[in-house]
């Protein structure tokens, strides 16, 4: 036992003696998940989720008949050139006729010849022929018939199929039979609140996995499927708008135009930076909608009205850093809503989140619980949304 010479201070006496001041709550600096997964939680929520049955899961999608191409030829052709290179000549039937927007000519498509190539007449319907440049734009006005002419060959596409995969998540908590029986200094009990800490990080890992995530399956370090789901960002690739740094109200307004394209109702979900770039250049196209305050995304919801459409503005906090920080990315819940498929339909049960306890081996003298979610997300028609990139103020 040492020996204090001198005063007694709170250096050298015994830390046994010292009263230990512990504040008995512990104060979470984001103790609730749902400002941080509005999301996964809007894609989970409001009948959005249907079981896949497997794995891999397929959705088939369809769009009208491309109407716009244009020339593919370095230098162009003169006037009196009829056999034109375009760049996509499956779009093309004969009978066609075909506006150049630029000069006003109308082409009348007689024969495709192969090599990318279409027949044409030039200076159709009283129109002038003029030289047209690579690139120029063409736009299929429609096909038109003669008088007793023969039915047109009939034309037509398939669905396209469209798949992305279900991806395991799990998070473990786990402790001593010791520790879980032994009484703690603050509130509530350890055991309780890494249960808690640990189901908010497992609801954030699905959010950064909606958004973030890549689809891919390959072999994991055991020799197993290792599958991963496909996030919003792999999706949407668009209608993508790099702003390039300081975001004007013309580059927003020329972004909801382009999103509101197909459907006029729109939710964005903006980092803060954007969110606040918009209110600063737009406070009199602004609305709160109070009424949706803590109910759908657990923050308050921002309208922007716009000629072109409403854009629902959701902050997410989790759109940060020097890139994602920059980002706007704007879904439609209206006619094209992301659903979540978790895994179900065998024996086993559905695969949606859920809490395993006692998961350690039976003779462990401790426990170990699990929470588990398998699914993944399902993205129909990316041209109804958009992602906005590249705000630096």
């Amino acid at each position: 036992m040492a020996m204090v010479t001198g005063e007694r201070r709170t250096d050298n006496v015994a830390s046994v003696q010292r009263y230990i001041d512990i504040a008995p709550d512990i104060i979470a600096l984001e103790p609730e998940a749902a400002p941080l997964t509005v999301i996964s939680r809007r894609f989970r929520d409001g009948g959005n989720t249907k079981a896949t049955g497997d794995p891999k899961f397929a959705w088939v999608e369809s769009e009208r008949d491309t109407r716009w191409d244009a020339i593919n030829k370095s230098g162009g052709y003169e006037a009196s050139g009829t056999e034109l290179v375009v760049d996509t000549e499956d779009i093309f039937a004969a009978g066609q006729i075909v506006l150049v927007p630029r000069t006003g000519e109308e082409l009348y498509v007689l024969s495709k010849p192969g090599s990318s190539k279409i027949k044409v007449t030039r200076g159709f319907s009283g129109t002038t022929a003029a030289a047209l440049n690579d690139n120029d734009s063409l736009f299929v006005i429609g096909e038109v018939s003669e008088e007793f002419a023969k039915a047109p060959t009939p034309r037509s596409k398939n669905p396209t199929e469209v798949t992305n995969l279900t991806e395991i998540t799990r998070t473990s908590i786990e402790a001593s039979g010791t520790w879980m029986s032994s009484q703690n200094q603050t509130n509530p009990h350890d055991w309780v609140y890494q249960h808690r800490e640990r189901n908010r990080e497992h609801l954030i890992d699905l959010e950064t996995k909606a958004i973030f995530g890549h689809k891919g399956e390959t072999t994991g370090p055991e020799g197993r499927k290792l599958r991963t789901s496909g996030g919003l960002l792999s999706f949407y690739t668009e209608n993508n708008q790099d702003a390039g740094g300081t975001l004007t109200e013309a580059e927003w307004e020329s972004f909801v135009r382009t999103v509101c394209r197909y459907g006029s109702k729109k939710t964005a979900f903006v980092s803060p930076l954007v969110l606040s770039v918009i209110n600063n250049f737009a406070v009199g196209r602004l609305q709160v909608i109070q009424a949706d305050h803590d109910t759908t995304y657990g923050l308050n919801v921002t309208k922007y009205m716009s000629a072109h459409g409403e854009i629902n503005l959701v902050k997410h906090n989790l759109l940060e850093g020097s890139v994602w920080g920059g980002y706007a990315i704007v879904v439609d819940f209206e006619q094209a809503a992301p659903k979540w498929r978790p895994l179900a339909g065998g024996p086993g049960g559905s695969r949606e989140t859920k809490l395993l306890t006692n998961r350690q081996e039976n003779d462990r003298d401790g426990q170990m619980d699990e929470i588990l979610t398998e699914g993944g997300y399902q993205f129909p028609q990316p041209k109804k949304g958009g992602v906005l990139t590249g705000v630096t103020g």
